[in-house]
């Protein structure tokens, strides 16, 4: 079975599968590289990203770069036993 989730911060990892059937060319690749960016000091002192960069390699053989801030229609398929 296969579902369909919203991508967080949490979630994403080097080799994960991702779609987004909203977009021309539709998406149906991996994740190669996540890159943090915005720094910012949290209350106890340590640095933390504001957001991520996601570089996708879609089916087409093309790269895409998303912006986790801005990117809400990409989803990160979950494969589960039935």
């Amino acid at each position: 079975m296969i579902s369909l989730d919203d991508i967080t911060y949490d979630n994403i990892y080097i080799g994960a599968e991702v779609r987004d059937l909203t977009t021309l060319p539709p998406i149906l690749g991996f994740i190669v590289e996540i890159e943090e960016y915005g720094w910012a000091d949290d209350f106890k002192g340590n640095c933390v990203a504001f957001s991520y960069f996601i570089t996708v390699k879609n089916c087409d053989g093309n790269y895409y770069e998303f912006d986790m801030a801005e990117t809400t229609t990409l989803k990160l398929v979950v494969r589960t036993k039935k």
